[in-house]
This record gives structure tokens, C-alpha cells and sequence, in this order.
């Protein structure tokens, strides 16, 4: 697991099998923290995956910056021939992407849909 120094309670895993990679996401995602992200999903792509699980259940806030990288993410998929699920995070963050309406546009899947 990587460890940004500047936010410790921010963590990534990224765990890849045969089927595809899962990149699991804990803390805050903002500004100090998406390029990690960025990291985390050219590490995922790398093996040209089938599918990539963005596990976002740990996460409890995402500013504009996490939703503009994940709705990118979801565009590279649709051009790149590979599924993405995001597992939703936490209520306080899923609150943002209801309100900003970017929950109908984004692979969201409960942890056990998967």
C-alpha cells in the first residue's frame, strides 16, 4: 500500500489478477491527493485490463477535482474498450455526486455487486 506523506490517512492499494485491476481508494480525495489517483490508474492500465474496480467505499469526501478524474476515467474506459465500477463511497461523499448529478453518468455498484 503507497502512503502520501502529506495526508497520512490517505491511502491506495492497487491489486491486479487476471480479470483486471482494483484500485482501492481510503480517505480524502482533493486536490493534494488525485495525482495519486492518476498514479494509481496508469499502474491499473498498464497490463491492458478487461476491467477496472475503483473501490471508493473508504472514501468519505471528494472535491471537483476527484469527480472531474473520475468521470475522465470513465471516458477513457469507453474509448479504451474496458469496464469501470465504481464501488460508492461513503454517504457524505455520495451526497456530492447526487447533488451535482454526476451519480446517473458514473458506473456506480454496491460492494457485494461486483
Amino acid at each position: 500500500m503507497h502512503s502520501d506523506v502529506s495526508r497520512p490517512n490517505f491511502r491506495i492499494e492497487v491489486d491486479q489478477d487476471v480479470a483486471g485491476a482494483t484500485v482501492t481508494v481510503a480517505g480524502d480525495i482533493d486536490m493534494a491527493t488525485v495525482d495519486r489517483l492518476e498514479d494509481a490508474r496508469a499502474t491499473a492500465l498498464a497490463r491492458n485490463p478487461s476491467r477496472i474496480v475503483i473501490d471508493l467505499s473508504g472514501v468519505r469526501f471528494i472535491d471537483s477535482s476527484g469527480i472531474k478524474f473520475l468521470i475522465d476515467t470513465d471516458r477513457l474506459s469507453r474509448s479504451g474498450g474496458w469496464t469501470l465500477k465504481l464501488v460508492r463511497p461513503a454517504e457524505t461523499a455520495m451526497r456530492v455526486f447526487i447533488v451535482t448529478g454526476t451519480d446517473k453518468h458514473l458506473p456506480f455498484v454496491e460492494a457485494g455487486d461486483l
